[in-house]
């Protein structure tokens, strides 16, 4: 059934005073929230896959607040207040789950339930994106799949972005329609991205998850790594040639000779994860994650 449609699942409402204090970030952290979606889709350059796979993972903390943050934050009451005296609502803030999917969830800016209505609130510091708003109805790409979750969660009778525009003191107010097909895409990108954040598999990185450095002692260090990783790359691609040729003379039974034994064992059993989880046992649940904080992996890039 289309999101949006009559008689689509309905939210389920988390209740929180106020979407801020430890208890709020650890539910944050405990799902994939509406900020979080675009950072997956891929329509938020902001922040990476990995970047979000580590802070949901607890191996990192979310950026601190920064000017912009800040002003979004103190403006967001004020718009809200100007929404509701100017369109008869009574648009309040509002946590909310997916009943099927409780780690799809959502800090909702505005929620009017006498009429259903369904209010995501913007409060940008740049010109550019209000002209944009404000002259040819567009927002961000990563706007629209955030409120794109929240009309999946909420399932609203009406949805609209108000983007507050502090040169006025006032709201740009835009529609906006939930999209059946970006959804369960979306969807089935955010349950892959939680299965690896339950299992313990990082995203691959991306250029962003990076940062270039210059020392000359460091490069002298990577150049004898690369060397010695070359050695060993040979002496391992030998040892199997040996071992191969080795194994020869144990075809007919185990052998004894200068100090060695060669015997034959049995390969291990192994589970079929993924027969497990086609006859709907959930596996991930009894996966256990490593309590460090992972290792580190040196590779050379490609030239």
């Amino acid at each position: 059934m289309p999101y949006g449609a009559k008689g689509a699942r309905k939210m389920k409402i988390i209740d929180f005073p106020y979407q801020s204090g430890e208890d709020w970030l650890k539910w944050r952290r405990s799902g994939i929230g509406a900020s979080d979606i675009g950072v997956i889709t891929g329509s938020n350059s902001y922040k990476t896959p990995l970047k979000l796979w580590e802070i949901k993972c607890g191996y990192k903390e979310e950026d601190p607040m920064n000017a912009a943050m800040q002003h979004g934050k103190d403006k967001e009451i004020i718009a809200r207040q100007w929404i509701n005296e100017h369109f008869q609502l009574h648009l309040m803030p509002l946590c909310v789950e997916d009943p099927e999917k409780p780690h799809f969830r959502a800090s909702l800016d505005g929620y009017d339930f006498d009429q259903d209505i369904l209010c995501e609130i913007k409060c940008p510091v740049s010109e550019s994106v209000l002209e944009k708003a404000l002259l040819s109805q567009s927002i961000p790409d990563y706007w629209f799949d955030q409120i794109q979750w929240q009309i999946m969660l909420s399932n609203p009778k009406r949805a609209f972005i108000a983007i507050w525009d502090y040169r006025t003191n006032s709201c740009i107010t835009l529609d906006m329609f939930g999209h059946g097909k970006k959804i369960e895409k979306m969807r089935d990108l955010a349950d892959k991205f939680w299965h690896s954040v339950r299992v313990g598999t990082p995203p691959a990185p991306r250029d962003g998850d990076f940062r270039w450095i210059e020392d000359e002692e460091l490069r002298v260090k990577l150049e004898e790594y690369g060397e010695i990783t070359k050695k060993e790359s040979g002496l391992k691609k030998r040892k199997a040639e040996l071992k191969t040729q080795i194994e020869e003379y144990a075809r007919d039974g185990n052998i004894k000779a200068y100090g060695y034994k060669v015997q034959k064992v049995a390969s291990p059993s192994r589970y079929d994860m993924e027969q497990m989880r086609l006859d709907g046992i959930d596996v991930d649940a009894y996966l256990k994650k490593g309590e460090d904080k992972g290792s580190f992996r040196i590779t050379q890039s490609k030239r």
